[in-house]
């Protein structure tokens, strides 16, 4: 990645995004390792939700959103 935004918003609910313009990925082909599945435990455990899109070619985004 090139380059790199995060944004942090909080209104009624707390919502942390990373977007990248990485090589992204095909998130149905690959194997979700200990990183991915790491976050998105942690993210579980506070009642918050994991997103994680990504498009090959393009660069992903992370988002965490939850009640702060």
């Amino acid at each position: 990645a090139t380059r790199i935004i995060c944004h942090l918003a909080c209104h009624e609910q707390l919502t942390i995004s990373i977007t990248d313009n990485g090589k992204g990925f095909d998130i149905k082909q690959i194997r979700k390792g200990n990183g991915l599945y790491n976050m998105q435990k942690r993210a579980e455990e506070i009642n918050f939700v994991c997103d994680i899109k990504s498009t090959p070619g393009v660069g992903t985004r992370l988002t965490i959103t939850g009640i702060a």
